[in-house]
């Protein structure tokens, strides 16, 4: 693969006809069978553009090259109101399962354009996802809504979804709160500043965000993390891997967020 193997488009949905969704595509190696996948698909986190997976695709392409392995076909796309995309009619809710919705769309237009497969014949082509934050939260809301058409789910450090965040900082003004459980050198006017920097976030579920997303409601579709059982198409599946920050560089991270809180 290389920058003239990925191809740039647009495309709408027939949902929402009037703003079209920008995306790029690299087609498989001749090796695909019956052109029925799997699809890779990335899932980009709140507000990220699809350009941060250009580094992973040469990447990878690199690394098939050196094996002469098979590679699938790969979407990567801008979420309305992210990248290249513009907002859509949020006249109706526009929340995470809308948007597994609308990736849907997309899939089946995409599938359609690229890999002469028909609308009804969708559910036939096996989905692999990439997911970053809250992109993981939408691959796992589309395997709920569309069970048995995804065989695999790759979350990079996905965002919690029965929790707004701020819940991780004790609460200093609780009732029950006892400041002689704090570790040393943690104050409760730094949770208190904790806890309103995280309400202030933009990747807090109650905030505004570019993307115009709501998912504050992400009680109402996974009442109960890691249950039901997602189904995926074949046997054991789908493959579920999650990846979450190296300890060492991460605790790096957390010393410089906590200093600069007690500063402010």
């Amino acid at each position: 693969m290389t920058a003239n193997n990925i191809q740039h488009g647009e495309i709408t949905i027939p949902s929402h006809p009037a703003t079209p969704i920008h995306y790029s595509y690299v087609p498989g190696s001749a090796r695909l069978k019956n052109g029925l996948g799997p699809l890779i698909v990335f899932l980009s986190g709140l507000n990220d553009p699809r350009k941060i997976w250009t580094p992973v695709l040469h990447a990878i392409n690199k690394e098939n090259g050196a094996l002469d392995v098979f590679q699938p076909p790969m979407l990567l796309y801008d979420r309305f109101g992210s990248g290249e995309t513009g907002k859509k009619d949020i006249s109706k809710t526009h929340d995470a399962m809308a948007a597994a919705n609308d990736l849907r769309e997309l899939i089946a237009g995409i599938a359609e354009e690229n890999l002469k497969i028909k609308p009804n014949e969708i559910n036939n082509l096996p989905i692999i996802f990439v997911g970053h934050s809250f992109g993981g939260v939408i691959a796992e809301l589309y395997a709920k809504q569309y069970p048995r058409t995804v065989v695999a789910l790759l979350l990079l450090d996905p965002s919690p979804t029965d929790t707004d965040g701020e819940s991780w900082f004790p609460d200093p003004d609780a009732p029950d709160f006892k400041s002689e459980t704090l570790p040393d050198g943690i104050t409760a006017d730094m949770l208190r500043k904790a806890r309103a920097q995280q309400r202030a976030s933009p990747y807090n579920p109650n905030s505004p965000n570019k993307e115009g997303i709501k998912w504050n409601n992400l009680s109402n579709y996974i009442p109960e993390v890691g249950k039901p059982q997602l189904l995926g198409p074949w046997e054991n599946s789908p493959l579920l891997t999650i990846m979450g920050h190296d300890p060492l560089p991460y605790a790096g991270q957390v010393k410089k967020v906590i200093a600069s809180i007690s500063e402010r």
